[in-house]
């Protein structure tokens, strides 16, 4: 509880499956990229000037999470290895291995230089757009371009039916999937998704799911969306049946719902107006 109170749980391979809101490990691994965000944005800038190297780099990244389905089986080993770790458990070398490739912030690093690399790949296709060409090569920019105009729609596309249609899941995909193979997929739906519709018309042309989406719900939705992550695992833990039918699903939803609600006025937004007050004179003297 204290590791979890601090937001450290992620960082000890034994914590985070025995903390008391499991998926919140999360945070504890977001915090340390928060952390820092801004001096790797700052040597991002300085060293990533091209869309070749963006692109590289970009390549580096979304091969990394495909090492740990290949060591094993360049070993000759399952490829589903981790199945014999048990929730909780830490008494093995194996049961220590998983936990550190499920939890620990160093194994979605890569996730987080491929996300600041994936903006800045945009900024410098905007830049390239802006004067005419002059920079980086023709045919790395029309494929920018064409991941700007449909990668969204072909991204989205690409993971429902990975997600719907078991026989195109990746090789292990219990580990493999957490650990991002399918960042290029979930590179393009994004990269899609950043292209506005009102940009200037010398930008990237918008995807037509960005269209879509670029009418913004309610800002109090992302609020309750918030409440609704950090708590619904505790109704899940409290609910007296361990299966959903249709009626139990529906009646688990009453209850998050307005529960996630409550806890978005109650808690969230209080704190976010008193963090606000706190930090006020600190942003002002800065």
């Amino acid at each position: 509880l204290a590791a979890q109170s601090f937001l450290v749980q992620s960082w000890h391979p034994a914590l985070p499956e025995r903390t008391v809101q499991v998926h919140c490990w999360f945070l504890s691994a977001l915090l340390a990229f928060w952390l820092a965000f801004g001096p790797a944005c700052r040597l991002l800038e300085r060293t990533v000037t091209s869309l070749e190297r963006a692109c590289a780099l970009l390549l580096l990244c979304s091969s990394l999470p495909w090492l740990a389905v290949a060591f094993p089986a360049c070993l000759g080993g399952d490829p589903e290895w981790y199945r014999a770790h048990r929730t909780g458990a830490s008494g093995t070398s194996l049961d220590l291995a998983v936990a550190f490739l499920k939890f620990h912030p160093l194994c979605y690093l890569h996730v987080f230089v491929y996300g600041m690399c994936l903006a800045r790949t945009r900024q410098l296709a905007l830049a390239a757009d802006a004067a005419r060409g002059e920079s980086g090569s023709a045919p790395l920019r029309r494929l920018v371009a064409a991941a700007a105009s449909h990668g969204a729609s072909v991204g989205l596309t690409g993971l429902l039916l990975l997600f719907s249609l078991p026989a195109l899941r990746p090789v292990g995909f219990k580990l493999s999937a957490r650990l991002s193979v399918l960042l290029p997929l979930q590179g393009l739906l994004l990269f899609g998704l950043c292209t506005s519709h009102a940009a200037p018309a010398s930008a990237l042309p918008p995807d037509p799911l960005a269209r879509l989406c670029s009418r913004a719900p309610d800002r109090s939705l992302g609020e309750v969306a918030y409440a609704q992550y950090v708590v619904h695992m505790l109704v899940i833990a409290a609910w007296p049946t361990p299966r959903l039918g249709l009626v139990d699903l529906a009646l688990f939803f009453l209850l998050l719902l307005p529960l996630s609600y409550l806890c978005a006025r109650l808690i969230t937004r209080p704190a976010a107006q008193l963090w606000v007050r706190l930090s006020g004179p600190a942003r002002a003297a800065a």
